[in-house]
C-alpha cells in the first residue's frame, strides 16, 4: 500500500512537472479569452448576443473566483436575445481536464434543487446527435431548465465529465501537447420549455460555440 502511494505521489509530481515546461519544450502557445470572444458567434440562428457597456464582446463577466479556480483559457457568457425569450449562454475554453468540472455542484453550492437531470440526444445540424445533459433547477423564487455538454480535444462531444477527461488523457499521449477544447451551458431565463432549451443548444453548436483543436487551424 505504502509502495502504491509513492508511486502515485511521484506520477503525479512527473505530471506536475510535465504541464509547466511542455510549453516551452513543444513551442505550444496558449491562446487568451480574446481569442474565445472572436471565434464564437454573435449570431446563433436569428438571435443577436446582447453586449455589455463594460465589454461588448460579452453580456457580463464571470467572477474572478471562478477563473483561479478553473485557470481556463476563457469564459465567455452571452445572453441572446430571441423573441421573447432569452438564452443566457456560457462557453468555457480549456486546455486541461481540470478546467472542466460537473455543472450540478455549483448549483447545489448555491442552493438550487435540482427537480431532473437526464441525458438526452439532440440532433444537430452540422455534427449529428449529440448527446446533451438535461437539467431542470429550482429555487424559492424560480425554476429553470438547462443544458450543458462537453468537448473532447477530438472533437467529440459528452454530457459528462468523465468521457471528457478520458479523451483528454489519451490525446495527451497522442499529440503530446495541449489541444484546446470548450464546455457550452445553455440556460433558457424566460420560461423556456424544455425543447426550446435544447433546440437552442443545438442551433449554437451548428453556429461554431464549441470550438476545439489548435486556433491555428480554426
Amino acid at each position: 500500500m505504502k509502495i502504491r502511494a509513492v508511486v502515485l505521489i511521484v506520477l503525479l509530481v512527473a505530471a506536475g512537472v510535465a504541464t509547466l515546461f511542455r510549453n516551452q519544450v513543444t513551442g505550444y502557445e496558449r491562446p487568451d479569452e480574446a481569442w474565445l470572444e472572436s471565434v464564437l458567434p454573435d449570431r446563433i440562428g436569428d438571435s443577436m448576443f446582447l453586449a455589455s457597456a463594460s465589454n461588448p464582446k460579452q453580456s457580463y463577466a464571470m467572477d474572478r473566483s471562478t477563473y483561479e479556480a478553473l485557470k481556463p483559457i476563457g469564459i465567455v457568457a452571452r445572453v441572446y436575445q430571441q423573441g421573447p425569450h432569452r438564452y443566457d449562454v456560457v462557453v468555457i475554453a480549456g486546455d486541461e481536464p481540470n478546467t472542466f468540472h460537473d455543472q450540478t455542484w455549483c448549483f447545489k453550492m448555491q442552493n438550487w434543487q435540482i427537480l431532473e437531470d437526464r441525458t438526452v440526444s439532440q440532433p444537430t445540424r452540422t455534427v449529428g446527435e449529440v448527446p446533451m445533459r438535461l437539467i431542470h433547477v429550482a429555487n424559492d423564487q424560480t425554476n429553470q431548465w438547462m443544458v450543458f455538454v462537453f468537448r473532447g480535444p477530438a472533437g467529440n462531444f459528452y454530457p459528462d465529465f468523465g468521457g471528457m477527461w478520458r479523451e483528454f488523457f489519451f490525446s495527451d499521449l497522442k499529440r503530446g501537447v495541449p489541444t484546446p477544447t470548450s464546455f457550452l451551458r445553455v440556460i433558457g431565463l424566460t420560461g423556456q420549455t424544455p425543447e426550446q432549451v435544447l433546440s437552442f443548444a443545438a442551433r449554437a453548436i451548428d453556429s461554431g460555440a464549441m470550438p476545439y483543436g489548435p486556433p491555428k487551424e480554426r
